[in-house]
Parts: C-alpha cells; sequence; structure tokens
C-alpha cells in the first residue's frame, strides 16, 4: 500500500516539507505521485511540473519481471514515481533525467460491502453466467469459478441486487476488476440494536442553541458533543451543500420506499465549529458540514469528496458493523481518523477514547473503504474524481493555494493508488454500461 511505500522510501526523502534534493543524482529530487500527463517530457508529479533537461534525453525505469529496465511507456496519472534532476525553485520546474516507478505492492484483495450496482449480468453464475457488480469501492466479476455462497433468505442468484452485503475474496485483474474467488452475499437488514442508535442520534441540528457551549469536563471524558455545535446560518453556502450532498446519495437509496428500514434520510447542516477539518455523519444519515470546508474547497468534486466519504460511511454501517469491537472497548469510533462521528456510546464519543481503544488498523480500514465507496459515488453523480486526493490535500496543507510546497498526506496518497489502479479508462467505461437511474430497489 501507499502507506508501506512511504516508509520504505523515507530513507531516500530529505528532512524538508517537499522532499527535494539538489544531490547526486542517486537521491531524487522529488518523490510523488503524477498529478498532470502532457507527454513523458512534460509532466507534474505533486504539482510540480517535470520537464526534460535538453542535454539529457529522459529514461523511464520501471520494474519488469523483478528487473529495473528502461521503459518509456507513457507515464500516467497517479503513478507514484520518483524524480531525478535540478529543481528551479522560481519555476517550479524539475529539469529530469530519469523517472523511476515506484510500483505499489499487489495483494490479494478482500473485503464486506454494500452491493451498490450491477454493472453487467449475464446468466447465473453457476451455470456459467458471468455478473460483475460494485460492492465496497470495487467492480468485482462473480463466475462459475467463484465459490459463491447465498446466505437465507436468499435462494437463487437472479434476487442478487444493490442494496445487498457481499463479503468477497479475489484478485486484481489489469483492467481493474476483482475477480473473486469467494462470494457470500447476504440480505441488508436492520435490527432493534441499529434502530436504537440511530434513534438515540436523531436530532435537529437548526435547533441547538447559537451559544452553546461544550462542557469541559464532559469534553475531556467524553469527547466534542456534537449535539451543541451550532449551525451556521448562510443560505446560499447551504443550498450548496444540499445540492451536492443530494446529488451523491445512490440511486438504489432514493428509489427505497420510505417504509424500508434500510433507507437513510440523509440530511446536511453547515455548523459553526467541529473539531477536524472535515464533515460529521451519524448513522441516521445526519451529516454537519463546517463552515471552514466549505471555504477551502470552493471547486464542487472536492466538497463532494468529503461528503461522499462521509455518506459511504453511514450507508456501509460502519459505526454499527463494528459495533461489538467498540462496545467491548467502552468507546466509539472517529471513522477515517476524524473524518465522522460514528458512535456506539451515543453523540460526543471521544477523541480520546478512540485513540486509547480502538485499534489504529480498524480506522485505517474504514477510512479506505469510506474513500474508495465515495469515489464511486462522486463518478455515478457526474464529478471529477481525480479532485479526490485533491480534496483532502488542501484540507491538510500549510499552503492550500500552492499544494506543491507540501507532501499529499496518506489518505490522497491511498486515493492516487486506488484510481490509478481501479478506475482506468476501461473500468470507467464498464460504470457507465449500466445507468444509474436504471437502478432501483433490490434487484437490477
Amino acid at each position: 500500500m501507499v502507506r508501506l511505500a512511504g516508509l520504505l522510501l523515507s530513507a531516500w526523502v530529505l528532512l524538508s516539507p517537499i522532499a527535494f534534493s539538489q544531490q547526486s543524482e542517486e537521491v531524487p529530487t522529488l518523490i510523488g505521485y503524477v498529478t498532470r500527463v502532457a507527454s513523458n517530457t512534460d509532466f507534474d508529479v505533486n504539482q510540480v511540473r517535470v520537464v526534460e533537461n535538453p542535454r539529457v534525453e529522459i529514461q523511464v525505469v520501471r520494474e519488469i519481471g523483478g528487473s529495473q529496465v528502461v521503459d518509456n511507456t507513457p507515464l500516467f496519472w497517479g503513478e507514484r514515481v520518483m524524480v531525478y534532476g535540478s529543481f528551479r525553485d522560481q519555476k517550479r520546474t524539475i529539469r529530469a533525467h530519469k523517472i523511476v516507478e515506484i510500483k505499489p505492492i499487489t495483494k490479494e484483495v478482500s473485503g464486506f460491502g454494500l452491493i451498490d450496482r450491477v454493472l453487467t449480468k449475464s446468466g447465473d453464475p453457476a451455470g456459467g453466467g458471468e455478473w460483475t457488480i460494485r460492492a465496497d469501492g470495487y467492480s468485482i466479476l462473480i463466475d462459475k469459478q467463484t465459490a459463491t455462497t447465498l446466505e437465507p433468505p436468499l435462494t437463487a442468484f437472479s434476487s442478487v441486487g444493490t442494496n445487498m452485503w457481499l463479503r468477497y475474496e479475489g484478485s486484481l485483474r489489469p483492467d481493474g476488476v476483482v475477480v473473486a474467488t469467494k462470494a457470500v452475499i447476504l440480505k441488508n437488514e436492520v435490527d432493534a440494536k441499529e434502530e436504537k442508535l440511530r434513534a438515540k442520534e436523531e436530532y435537529d441540528p437548526e435547533k441547538v442553541d447559537a451559544d452553546a457551549k461544550q462542557n469541559p469536563v464532559r469534553q475531556v471524558v467524553l469527547g466534542w458533543d456534537v449535539q451543541k455545535m451550532p449551525p451556521y446560518h448562510d443560505d446560499v453556502m447551504q443550498a450548496r451543500v444540499n445540492r451536492i450532498g443530494q446529488s451523491l446519495v445512490p440511486a438504489y437509496q432514493r428509489a427505497l420506499a420510505e417504509s424500508d428500514p434500510t433507507k437513510l434520510n440523509f440530511r446536511f447542516y453547515l455548523v459553526e465549529n467541529s473539531p477536524v477539518n472535515d464533515a460529521i455523519v451519524l448513522s441516521n444519515g445526519i451529516m454537519l458540514v463546517p463552515k471552514k470546508v466549505m471555504d477551502q474547497l470552493t471547486e464542487d468534486s472536492q466538497l463532494a469528496t468529503i461528503l461522499a466519504s462521509n455518506i459511504a460511511s453511514a450507508l456501509e454501517k460502519q459505526a454499527y458493523r463494528e459495533g461489538s469491537k467498540l462496545e467491548k472497548a467502552l468507546a466509539g469510533e472517529w471513522v477515517g481518523a476524524g473524518t465522522a462521528l460514528a458512535l456506539s456510546l451515543g453523540p460526543g464519543v471521544a477523541l480520546w477514547a478512540t485513540a486509547h481503544h480502538v485499534e489504529h488498523s480498524t480506522l485505517l480500514r474504514l477510512e479506505e473503504q469510506s474513500d474508495r465507496v465515495g469515489l464511486s459515488l462522486m463518478h455515478d453523480a457526474g464529478y471529477d474524481v481525480s479532485q479526490a486526493p485533491v480534496a483532502w490535500w488542501k484540507l491538510t496543507s500549510k499552503h492550500p493555494d500552492e499544494l506543491w510546497r507540501t507532501e499529499p498526506p496518506d489518505r490522497s496518497g491511498y486515493l492516487f493508488e486506488v484510481i490509478a489502479k481501479y478506475w482506468t479508462p476501461a473500468a470507467e467505461s464498464r460504470q457507465a454500461e449500466l445507468p444509474a437511474k436504471a437502478e432501483s430497489g433490490q434487484s437490477n
């Protein structure tokens, strides 16, 4: 993954915010992600322009068959590379003579997520048919080679559709499809415990007193109380967050009957203050969007990134699904290391408690899932998925208007990798085969 690659390469990087070096060619001038490609002699890495040194031809070195060889096939957006050359600060340009690919660590893919689209289907996989479904942020192929189990009350593959859970294992194909070796499909249901959680979180943010204060003792013990976050009143900003937020709610959710217990009533509210540079989502669909996030993300696709990730967190029931683990730890969790309040103890779970009782690996897994699914929601709503890593980059950077001065955070790095691996032109074309509006209910 990106994080491991970053750790392995840290010895290469000088102690400066943007990892530039003017030393020998053995030390890369810049390590980062390709963010623009015109050609192999004119492209950007971490928004720094890279051009050919007029005296030396650029060599692109890739790992092929376990060996590094010169391979000048086109660079691609999101590819992680090391750039060797001389940096010209005033022009924000590197005159490069060598580019070395950093090959992502490949691994088998597995997970558990909600089916939000059926991309293609042909017969019953058990009889030689093939289905490509989208779940957990991946396009997943199920065919006769897949060991498939349908949990009761499901009895036939013809009843499989959106708003159902998929547990899967598989491997990545070059076109970005995960070929499933195992698949378990089960119905999405809401039990009394989940209903209680949603009811506990239900409130009207508009009715919070503008002078509401956080109880300092509670804040130390239990953390920030979301039900005492005053609203921010701005009709234009509120209309923008409503427009973008509602456009991201997936088609299958919008088509569910109001009486369906799995339907979420997503509501988006501007709030004045927040402990994090992110939106906060509750399990019942209430989302609080701080004004400072709106101010920083002026492009709709960037704001859509944050809203989509949080919508995905609620759809995937991240708070409830991890509830048993979290209850044992006597704490809730901040989904995505601070992206959303997922509450098993009700609104106001502590950052302190999270840091001490919830495993980092769990937070990271949930963050990655919500970001992957968020990309799918953005794609379906017509937003530019390439702005997703930029959005998180801006929210964490001390120079949001000059991102090239800071390295992308790990979260942005993960999204660069996911988009480069799974959102190839072939993958985008495949996702367009069935329009989102054609999907409804629990079957396709």
